[in-house]
């Protein structure tokens, strides 16, 4: 993604499309899990179980949006068909005089820098808490709703 978005935006607006970028594992999360929960509820419909259900409709949605992704979406600006003439030769020239403008630097310099540490820091936070989300929630709904989460079967 980082490839992508070197490609197609300026530097000053690269932050902000990636922050973009990364707001939708949460939005995914917001808006997906309720849509699980009403997937699950169409338990017996048709003979399936709500967990077919589930993973077939998520499931197209999911190549739909692949597929949708590869046939419309261009790799660079040189290609694209949505852009103008002028549109494309704006913005090509003005990544390519980012591009004459970039320095190389060491993996050594950036290990150094106090930046990365803090966006790292970020980045591990964020993680973190995505990730206790989705493990956790279902336990503490299930305490609230005062029912059990636990395995489906037995191995």
């Amino acid at each position: 993604m980082i490839y992508l978005t070197s490609q197609w935006f300026p530097q000053q607006n690269r932050a902000s499309i990636m922050g973009l970028f990364y707001m939708g594992a949460p939005l995914a999360l917001t808006l997906g899990s309720p849509l699980s929960g009403a997937l699950l509820e169409m338990h017996g419909f048709m003979g399936h179980p709500g967990w077919f259900w589930m993973f077939v409709i998520e499931g197209l949605l999911a190549v739909c949006a692949g597929f949708f992704t590869f046939f419309w979406l261009d790799d660079t600006p040189h290609s694209a068909r949505f852009l103008t003439a002028a549109e494309k030769q704006a913005l090509l020239s003005q990544l390519a005089s980012e591009e004459e403008k970039k320095v190389t630097s060491r993996l050594s310099d950036a290990l150094r820098n106090g930046r990365v540490w803090q966006l790292a820091i970020i980045y591990l936070t964020i993680q973190v808490a995505v990730y206790g989300l989705i493990f956790f929630l279902p336990t503490q709904v299930a305490a609230l709703l005062g029912t059990k989460v636990g395995f489906v079967a037995s191995w």
